[in-house]
C-alpha cells in the first residue's frame, strides 16, 4: 500500500483475473507491456501513476482497464499512448471504465488524464464527472494495431553467489570479514552479506561499532527492505 510500483516490458497471457493490480501505491508505473487473452489488463485503485505504451489484445472483459477513484486520494493518474484491441464480438466500449468510491472527507477528486490511446470499438471511455483531460484518443480498425507479441530476452545465466547471513549485530562485522576473505581467495565470486528483516526485533542490528568493508573487495551488503536496518 506504500511506495512505488513498476511493471515494465512484461508479457501477460490469459491471466485468470487481472494482469496488473494496483492499490494504494504512491506512484504506479505500468509501461510498455503486452497482454493477450487475459480477463482484464489493469485494475487501478491509486491516484498517482501512469499507464503508458501498453498493448492489450482480446481481453475477456469489455473494460480492459478499471480505475477506482477515491475522494481521499490526491494526485493524478495518466493513461497515455496505449493500444487496445477488443475481443471478438465486442462492438462497443467502455474499454476504460472509471468507478468512484466515496468514503467521506472534503478532498477534491484526483485528476485523470487520458490521451493518445487507440481503440477498436466506439465509446471506449466511461468516466465520472471530475477533473479529467481526454484528448487525441481514436478508434481504428483492428488491423491498424500490431498484435505481434514481442520477443522476450533469453533467461539470464544463473549465478550462484555465496551468501553470508547475519544473525544479529554482534556478528555483522564477522560475516563481512568472512565474505571479504572468501572474495580475496576466490576471484570473481562477488559474495553477498545478507542482513535479514528485523521485523518484530527493531534493535536486532543496532551497533555502536564502525562497520568496515574494504574498498578493493567486490561484495554486496543487502537487506530485505526498510526493516533490515543498521543503527
Amino acid at each position: 500500500f506504500n511506495g512505488d510500483f513498476r511493471v515494465w516490458h512484461s508479457v501477460f497471457r490469459n491471466s485468470g483475473e487481472v494482469d496488473v493490480f494496483v492499490k494504494g501505491h504512491r506512484n504506479a508505473g505500468i509501461h510498455g507491456n503486452y497482454s493477450r487473452g487475459s480477463r482484464r489488463f489493469a485494475y487501478i485503485q491509486s491516484s498517482n501513476g501512469i499507464l503508458e505504451d501498453n498493448v492489450v489484445i482480446n481481453p475477456v472483459e469489455t473494460d480492459a482497464v478499471r480505475i477506482v477513484s477515491e475522494y481521499w486520494r490526491q494526485g493524478s493518474l495518466v493513461v497515455l499512448d496505449n493500444q487496445f484491441v477488443s475481443g471478438p464480438g465486442v462492438t462497443r466500449g467502455p474499454v476504460i471504465r472509471e468507478l468512484v468510491r466515496v468514503a467521506g472527507g472534503t478532498n477534491p477528486m484526483p485528476g485523470l488524464v487520458i490521451a493518445g490511446n487507440r481503440f477498436t470499438v466506439p465509446d471506449p471511455l466511461a468516466l465520472t464527472p471530475h477533473p479529467t483531460l481526454d484528448f487525441n484518443n481514436t478508434t481504428v480498425p483492428r488491423s491498424a494495431i500490431a498484435a505481434v507479441e514481442p520477443a522476450l530476452p533469453a533467461t539470464p545465466r544463473q549465478v550462484k553467489r555465496p551468501v553470508f547471513t547475519v544473525n544479529d549485530a554482534s556478528d555483522l562485522q564477522e560475516k563481512i570479514d568472512q565474505a571479504v576473505a572468501f572474495a580475496r581467495s576466490n576471484s570473481g565470486s562477488r559474495p553477498v552479506v545478507h542482513v535479514p528483516s528485523g521485523r518484530g526485533k527493531h534493535t536486532a542490528y543496532r551497533t555502536t561499532k564502525t562497520v568496515t568493508i574494504p574498498g578493493e573487495v567486490e561484495l554486496s551488503l543487502v537487506g530485505d527492505g526498510f526493516m533490515s536496518r543498521l543503527g
